[in-house]
């Protein structure tokens, strides 16, 4: 369990020491916004993945005198109604209640559910979604002080979950995810969301708001932000963390749009139990949990449901991003396994908007190929399994993959582009640097010079900061790679091509230096590439003057942290004392849509 957020005293501290001037738009002071929020409005409800069995209760505008009902007692009927009038009656539409159509993903063949529903419907039907009924009240937007698990949060604490930067602010980061984040990782409906932000009545769900606002302030260059980049991430990390946590959500799908972007901020030094390895693994639990990883095939599906699929497709397609991606990174096993899942790759109608309209942001031949990496991943993580078989066979999918990847990728210095040019690179780097196939080592030093001048290219177009978090992670992959062909030709006697890889080296440091400020471990990279770097001049010296081969003590000192290197950044404590403006505590929603 994590901990609580701030308390009243650490919250009105926050909204005291004001580092900027920008004025709340709304006059009212604190105390009386407070007393005027006392709820939301409501959204609505809809979700792919439910349980059969027990019910999670709404939230309520006050502590019950008595305890919750039990889960299962509120939901006790639930599995007995979607027996009796859905797998033996065939009413399906009658579980379409108050606009909320709820889907079921019964699991493959092992699941007792599923042989029970095989057992009472008719011969060849083959069905892994079923309509169930609605089984929780419409949640309010904002969350509301009981007992949530064991612990209840404050009036205070809630009010934090639905506290925002000023409109300028907020508007401005909406604005830096639709148009730097979402072209290349299409998780939220643009048109969808941004006609909810516009409407006080209807805003986008909470959770959802609060995430894409935390995933655009770390990449924003807005003077407010830059100047306390870590302090404000850390606060409206802390305000999603809080309301993911309370499962405050009316669709499931939220969850795991959330999630992935919770996993752009690094929290803590824990690569494990927390930061993106762990949210990323979260995401990937729901979506299995809500079948998103199978052809959704329903018996009774309204025809305006059939667009949420999109919506669906687009995000699984990006949990695979984001999973494959970590486990190379860590080299970890991927949760994700290829025969597991069935879904088509991309088409040009999965990148409509679910109200038919044209998603013009979103960039299609970035996503296509980026699915075409991503499986070529699944491949490089299965042939490093302990127990592989047939690699053989593997090795030349590999190939094959990597091949026709290379040929789709634009020949053009775009950011999308760019970015294609990194994530490719770094999954033929990290196949073919343990491979024992001749040409091996050349590709890893293409690829490496390859990602080099790619960030270079970056740099130059002013585009760097765009890019998504795992590519940073082939920045140390091609420092690696040229610190070990400086050794490598330096003990040939090639000191001319050992003095070639040092530079190239050392010109790492100057994207790894822009990136800093943007992601949590570059600094710690940043490090890594100049200590390589040291060592590498050094090694050459030594072998130009045919020194002795043992170590002197210049190589020791190189001022690494090891702790931040291996495991990312400390961040400051996201409950205590965070000194940061009123700009990012406004509590009235209404001052979203004023003056549009």
């Amino acid at each position: 369990m994590s901990e609580l957020p701030q308390t009243q005293g650490q919250m009105r501290r926050d909204r005291a020491r004001g580092m900027f001037s920008i004025p709340h738009l709304d006059n009212r002071n604190p105390a009386t916004r407070r007393r005027a929020q006392t709820s939301g409005p409501a959204a609505t409800p809809d979700s792919l993945g439910v349980d059969l069995v027990g019910n999670r209760q709404p939230l309520s505008a006050n502590v019950p005198a008595s305890p919750p009902t039990p889960r299962a007692a509120v939901g006790s009927s639930n599995l007995s109604r979607f027996f009796e009038t859905g797998i033996i009656s065939g009413k399906w539409d009658g579980f379409e209640e108050n606009g909320t159509f709820r889907n079921v993903y019964i699991g493959t063949d092992v699941a007792n559910i599923h042989q029970l529903i095989r057992d009472h419907e008719s011969q060849g039907n083959h069905y892994l979604y079923y309509p169930i009924p609605a089984i929780s009240e419409t949640l309010p937007w904002k969350a509301r002080p009981e007992p949530t698990g064991h612990r209840y949060l404050s009036v205070e604490s809630i009010n934090d979950t639905s506290s925002f930067p000023v409109r300028p602010i907020r508007d401005a980061l909406v604005e830096t995810y639709f148009n730097d984040i979402h072209p290349g990782f299409p998780i939220i409906d643009e048109a969808s969301f941004r006609q909810r932000y516009a409407d006080p009545a209807n805003p986008p769900p909470l959770l959802i708001l609060q995430a894409v606002l935390l995933a655009a302030a770390g990449i924003s260059d807005l003077p407010q932000v830059a100047a306390s980049r870590a302090i404000t991430t850390a606060i409206l990390f802390r305000r999603a963390k809080t309301l993911f946590e309370l499962r405050h959500e009316t669709d499931r799908v939220d969850l795991v749009q959330a999630a992935l972007l919770l996993a752009r901020h690094t929290e803590s030094s824990d690569t494990v139990a927390s930061n993106a390895y762990y949210w990323v693994g979260n995401a990937v639990r729901i979506a299995f949990g809500m079948g998103l990883h199978r052809i959704p095939a329903l018996p009774y599906v309204p025809p305006t449901r059939i667009r949420f699929y999109r919506k669906y497709k687009k995000t699984w397609w990006m949990v695979l991003y984001s999973e494959a991606m970590l486990a190379l990174e860590h080299g970890r096993p991927c949760m994700v396994r290829a025969e597991d899942f069935d879904v088509g790759l991309l088409t040009e109608d999965d990148f409509l908007n679910m109200d038919d309209s044209e998603d013009h942001l979103v960039n299609r031949g970035f996503c296509s190929v980026l699915v075409d990496i991503c499986l070529a991943a699944l491949d490089v993580l299965r042939l490093r399994a302990p127990k592989v078989c047939d690699a053989e066979s593997i090795m030349s999918s590999i190939e094959q993959q990597l091949a026709a990847v290379a040929l789709r990728i634009p020949p053009t210095h775009d950011v999308w582009s760019c970015q294609l040019r990194l994530i490719y690179n770094l999954v033929a780097l990290v196949h073919y640097r343990t491979s024992s196939e001749v040409n091996a080592v050349k590709f890893c030093s293409e690829a490496a010079s390859d990602i080099l001048t790619t960030f270079e290219s970056m740099l130059a177009q002013n585009t760097i900061r765009k890019c998504h978090p795992s590519s940073t992670m082939a920045l140390m992959g091609a420092a690696i790679q040229f610190a070990r062909e400086v050794r490598s030709k330096a003990a040939s006697g090639s000191i001319v091509t050992a003095i070639s890889a040092h530079g190239q080296l050392k010109r790492l440091l100057a994207p790894a230096n822009t990136l800093s400020p943007y992601f949590a471990n570059l600094e710690a990279v940043s490090t890594l590439c100049n200590s390589l770097a040291v060592r590498a001049e050094i090694l050459i010296k030594e072998h130009q003057a045919q020194a002795s081969l043992a170590t002197p003590q210049a190589l020791v000192e190189t001022g690494i942290n090891w702790e931040d290197l291996m495991a990312n950044h400390h961040m400051p404590n996201a409950g205590i004392d965070l000194d940061v403006g009123d700009w990012l505590n406004d509590y009235a929603w209404d001052n979203v849509a004023m003056n549009r």
